[in-house]
């Protein structure tokens, strides 16, 4: 039953915190091929415009970009600033319970950090 159960409805919608472990270990791993786009590649990531550029590199960051839980892309933004913050976000969670998943990167030591943003009551980004 469980096999015609995950075949037939998507895991965003029977499993709430499976969902949204997978969009944070998503944007980790998305974050960190952003981090080998500028030390591997010597690339700056000012000139990286969407996340698909990290497929058509040589060597290729990654081979396929995930999609979050609700089949949408993952968002992408470089902010600037001295410590090189972008963020990267799922776009599919705007709509859900879970509400917007976005995390900031920011450079610290010649290494980014993650943080995860969340809005106060009444605010949007």
């Amino acid at each position: 039953m469980l096999f015609i159960l995950s075949t037939l409805v998507p895991q965003a919608l029977y499993c709430g915190s499976c969902t949204i472990n997978k969009v944070e270990s998503d944007i980790m791993q998305l974050g960190q091929a952003i981090e080998l786009y500028e030390s591997i590649l010597g690339k700056n990531i000012k000139t990286l415009k969407d996340i698909s550029q990290l497929t058509q590199s040589t060597p290729a960051i990654l081979y396929a970009l995930p999609d979050d839980p609700w089949d949408q892309r993952y968002g992408y933004k470089y902010l600037g600033g001295r410590s090189a913050t972008f963020i990267i976000w799922s776009s599919g969670s705007i709509d859900s319970d879970s509400g917007l998943i976005m995390y900031a990167f920011e450079k610290h030591d010649g290494r980014y950090t993650a943080n995860l943003m969340e809005p106060t009551k009444g605010q949007l980004f």
